[in-house]
């Protein structure tokens, strides 16, 4: 099994767990926290960022240029800090 089936297998099943997790709590009336939330975010971006940098692999006709892993983790980071600033 490629390492792109696994990140992609381990993403879907931290979805559903926690897609579970909330439906849960919302029927109970409760909400998830904000820090599991916020934890959640940055942990879905970094294995949406590792399943496409390990399926890309397996295209070789298209060009990666050697800071595609660099830029492409980062925007991640990015993209969370930016959306925690637009929601405070």
């Amino acid at each position: 099994m490629s390492n792109a089936k696994v990140v992609l297998i381990v993403l879907v099943t931290l979805s559903f767990i926690m897609g579970g997790y909330e439906s849960i709590l919302y029927s109970e009336g409760l909400e998830i926290s904000w820090s599991l939330n916020y934890i959640w975010v940055f942990v879905f971006f970094i294995l949406v960022a590792l399943w496409v940098g390990e399926d890309s692999k397996s295209y070789p006709a298209i060009y990666r240029p050697y800071e595609f892993g660099f830029l492409f983790f980062n925007s991640s980071i990015f993209l969370t800090i930016c959306l925690k600033q637009e929601t405070s």
